[in-house]
């Protein structure tokens, strides 16, 4: 019989196996013209001068007193007027659904899983007006695990971006401020039995029209 020490650390030392990594082509589709009220881009404007005030009020604190107000704002404990309104945007959803369409042209059947944590979404928006605001609040820590999909060789399945919204569990959001012309793609990532399939599709012209 061996001796258990050995074995022990045989087991500790082990490699662990990587990930399989797979990658679908992906294609956008988004409306040509999107119609924003004026109230509604008022608001995103507000929210978005919330948003550079509460980065730059970041980015000048001492990098210790950075990682404490991080953390209280995680926590939940760093409540200020100047930056409050950055939280209206989980309620702002402009009217702007894109839809990603993955195409399996690989040998073999590929898995993905739709929904939950196990799924996401990454937008690239550029324009006049367009302004990312990453969501840095807490989060409860459960895994939530998404539902199988399986995509034969050769077909192919379209999921919704919903109110440009994106990051984990789709908490960060882009917000539209201003009339023009935008560019819009998104990448996607599924993890699930050991795979990772990543898709990204090229971007995709939009044009924001203001309205009454």
């Amino acid at each position: 019989m061996p001796p258990l020490m050995p074995l022990i650390l045989g087991v500790m030392m082990s490699t662990p196996t990587p990930p399989t990594v797979l990658t679908l082509q992906a294609t956008l589709k988004a409306p040509k013209v999107v119609e924003i009220s004026t109230a509604r881009l008022r608001e995103a404007q507000e929210i978005a001068a919330a948003q550079r005030a509460y980065e730059a009020h970041i980015h000048a604190l001492p990098s210790a007193a950075r990682q404490r107000f991080v953390t209280a704002q995680f926590l939940g404990q760093a409540a200020d007027p100047r930056w409050d309104k950055r939280l209206g945007v989980l309620g702002v959803a402009q009217g702007v659904d894109l839809e990603l369409t993955l195409r399996n042209d690989l040998p073999r059947e590929v898995v993905i899983y739709q929904g939950g944590d196990a799924q996401t979404f990454k937008i690239t928006l550029t324009g006049p007006g367009a302004v990312a605001c990453p969501f840095d609040g807490s989060m409860t820590m459960e895994f939530r695990g998404g539902l199988p999909h399986v995509i034969k060789p050769g077909g192919a399945v379209t999921l919704k971006v919903e109110a440009l919204r994106d990051g984990p569990r789709g908490l960060s959001r882009w917000l539209l401020t201003q009339p023009g012309v935008y560019q819009a793609a998104v990448a996607f990532e599924s993890i699930g039995d050991g795979v990772i399939v990543r898709a990204a599709a090229p971007p995709v012209t939009l044009t924001v029209v203001e309205v009454e």
